[in-house]
């Protein structure tokens, strides 16, 4: 990874992974293929093993801590704005899914942020980010997923496209957004 970087003279490097379930890899490994250019507006893509020089810490600084869960993707971001990603294609990280990681453990939190990410940096418009939060939360209990969207889309859809509007125009900031939209979900406990 390091020679690639170096001969290239690539300012951040990421490559493939193997990720396996449960608790022994010598049960089973799937290799996991990056796409060579990311695509924020899907997504974090960068996986899981990467490399960037001092340079690119230098310009770009510290991750936000008000990502927390996602402060991987804000950074890849911000380093996308400003240098070339070089992808190596080679499986040289092996990661293990388990149901007590934070992503399992907080996965509606994590899809909201990385919704709210995508927005603050126009990765999509705040029409879209609409549907897909209030999927994260009608799935919060797993049954009756179409009567909770039902219900849910007329009594949040302005409150909450209210909040992402002022997030959007920087009215609020990222922080404020991520503390007041549990606050939001609490009162339409469903």
């Amino acid at each position: 990874m390091v020679r690639f970087a170096w001969t290239g003279n690539h300012a951040f490097v990421f490559t493939d992974y193997y990720r396996f379930n449960g608790p022994d890899p010598a049960l089973g490994t799937t290799q996991v293929q990056l796409p060579d250019s990311p695509q924020w507006d899907e997504g974090n893509c960068i996986g899981y093993c990467f490399l960037y020089s001092r340079e690119v810490r230098g310009r770009i600084g510290d991750h936000d801590l008000s990502t927390r869960l996602v402060e991987d993707y804000g950074y890849w971001i911000r380093i996308s704005q400003l240098f070339p990603l070089a992808h190596l294609n080679e499986p040289l990280y092996l990661a293990r899914f388990h149901g007590r990681s934070p992503y399992a453990t907080r996965y509606r939190e994590v899809g909201l942020l990385d919704l709210l990410l995508r927005l603050q940096y126009g990765l999509l418009d705040r029409p879209e980010v609409g549907p897909p939060f209030l999927n994260l939360i009608a799935t919060k209990r797993g049954r009756l997923r179409r009567v909770r969207m039902a219900f849910l889309r007329p009594l949040l859809g302005a409150r909450v496209d209210r909040l992402l509007k002022g997030f959007q125009a920087g009215q609020v900031d990222l922080a404020a957004t991520r503390a007041r939209l549990p606050m939001i979900l609490q009162r339409w406990p469903i």
